[in-house]
């Protein structure tokens, strides 16, 4: 713990001394050196401990979209001492770098001041556009079901399923197969993961296209059915709905229908340089969500692994 000087408690200290040696010394004024050099080493600067850290004033901004640069300006800490004294601080350490890019996994921060820390939390909403985060040089690794078989290299614990579903209900692009399936159940097949490796190292946008049996009530979003981690870390996933209006279609199948398979963006995130691992995850029971395929689009080349 770093100690700290009453500096106004020596100032105050030195301009007592001043007078008192002025009537002292025949009025002669004499430095602070010189006075404690007469006084001996009887004299002291008392110190004082750190207590507690709070955030006096938070930054100017707290809410950001994916892709900001962020910034601690105008955040203040006050710092409280054993002895009841106070300071505020604007120097202090933080735990993302100013200037840094806003992720989804930028949701709080942290400031440190002589060891005591404090966390502020953040806001980090979506973009409209997900794809507006990506520049011109795209590249999109397509994942999918083809005739019943998953063209996917061994690692992926992706599968290909029909069991206990019609045609009618299944009813997808890739000839009654689906990549994966989020079950009904959250204790049966509520989550899967994929490994790809990229090129190189900045920002990903994950899409679906998904369908799922149901009615024409109204759709949930993406952020109610779904958790997404990248590497290990969750990040921040869509409030879009999965399905709209328009993507419900009548299959004949009695008292059935489905979603329709519309590719739609789910997320995006920033990945490494080489291998990369998605995981997602159905967080609730509810209805079942079946995957055709999955798109991963990002600047460089993109393999699965």
């Amino acid at each position: 713990m770093k100690i700290r000087k009453k500096i106004l408690a020596v100032a105050a200290a030195t301009a007592l001394i001043a007078l008192t040696s002025a009537f002292l010394y025949g009025c002669a004024i004499l430095s602070p050196a010189e006075l404690f050099s007469r006084l001996g080493d009887n004299t002291y600067v008392e110190e004082h401990s750190i207590t507690s850290v709070e955030i006096k004033s938070p930054p100017n901004v707290t809410e950001y979209v994916l892709g900001d640069k962020f910034s601690a300006e105008g955040m203040v800490l006050k710092v409280y001492y054993d002895d009841g004294y106070y300071s505020y601080e604007t120097d202090f350490g933080m735990s993302i770098q100013e200037g840094k890019t806003i992720t989804t996994q930028d949701g709080s921060f942290t400031a440190t001041f002589d060891g005591w820390s404090v966390t502020q939390e953040l806001s980090v909403a979506l973009p409209a556009d997900l794809r507006s985060l990506l520049g011109e040089d795209r590249t999109t690794l397509r994942m999918e079901a083809e005739n019943s078989e998953m063209e996917l290299p061994e690692g992926n614990n992706l599968s290909v399923g029909t069991e206990g579903r019609t045609p009618e209900e299944v009813n997808d692009p890739s000839g009654g197969a689906f990549i994966a399936n989020l079950s009904y159940d959250i204790n049966v097949g509520s989550r899967f993961s994929f490994r790809f490796t990229a090129e190189k190292g900045g920002w990903c946008v994950l899409s679906a296209g998904m369908g799922s049996v149901g009615s024409t009530g109204a759709p949930r979003s993406f952020d109610e059915c779904l958790t997404v981690e990248v590497n290990g870390v969750p990040v921040t996933v869509t409030k879009n709905p999965l399905y709209t209006v328009d993507d419900y279609k009548e299959t004949g199948y009695p008292a059935a229908g489905y979603w329709n398979w519309t590719c739609k963006d789910i997320t995006a995130f920033m990945i490494e340089e080489g291998e990369n691992v998605v995981t997602l995850e159905k967080p609730a029971s509810g209805s079942g969500l079946n995957f055709d395929y999955i798109e991963l689009t990002a600047c460089g080349a993109l393999t699965a692994s």
